[in-house]
């Protein structure tokens, strides 16, 4: 099973990530449907549409995608999902060039590598790896936001956990029922970043 519910509203899927990894994304459920990252780029295509039927529900669903940070595992399936669904995606502005553009996350994979002087064909694997990962980018679909809170409707809402800087853009996503405060006070509810969980106590 793809999808299992984690939480009155959230329910988490598991998204196979090359040859031996995992992503794990999240679909938030209230009067309107929110995915938390979309994976890589056949994703939509191969996992969620599934997923997402298992409760009752559909890409075309779908009215906002919150992304945590833009690196091809988690941004790579915006514009299947964007197709599918004419959903509106949320990144954090510091991530807008490399969602915007498949040539800045070959850029962002590939220069460390240059730095230390890889090899060209080691270079070239992994620029091959980027783009079949990334996918096609979203380009103008993406919106630089500083969002604070996305309501879903009814008692569910997400919200940028303020406190969160494990990386440049990289946000924390906060979930649950009544309210996420952007104040940082914990209430009832759970912690997505980077597709981990955690329950906020």
């Amino acid at each position: 099973m793809a999808i299992e519910k984690i939480h009155r509203g959230i329910y988490r899927i598991t998204v196979p990530f090359d040859t031996t990894g995992t992503v794990f994304l999240y679909a938030l459920r209230g009067d309107r449907i929110a995915l938390v990252d979309t994976g890589v780029a056949d994703s939509p295509k191969t996992v969620l549409q599934q997923a997402l039927s298992e409760i009752d529900l559909s890409l075309a669903d779908v009215s906002a995608v919150l992304n945590t940070h833009a690196h091809l595992d988690h941004i790579g399936g915006n514009l299947q999902a964007k197709r599918a669904s004419n959903a509106r995606i949320h990144v954090h502005s510091a991530d807008l060039p490399m969602a915007q553009s498949v040539e800045a996350e070959v850029e962002f994979h590939t220069r460390p590598l240059r730095i230390l002087e890889f090899p060209p064909e080691a270079i070239q694997e992994r620029a091959a790896h980027v783009r079949k990962n990334a996918g096609e980018s979203a380009g103008g679909g993406c919106r630089a936001v500083r969002w604070r809170r996305y309501r879903l409707g009814g008692r569910g809402e997400a919200s940028r956990d303020p406190l969160s800087r494990p990386h440049a853009g990289s946000r924390r996503v906060l979930v649950g029922g009544g309210g996420c405060p952007p104040d940082g006070r914990r209430r009832p509810g759970v912690r997505v970043s980077a597709g981990r969980l955690s329950p906020l106590s």
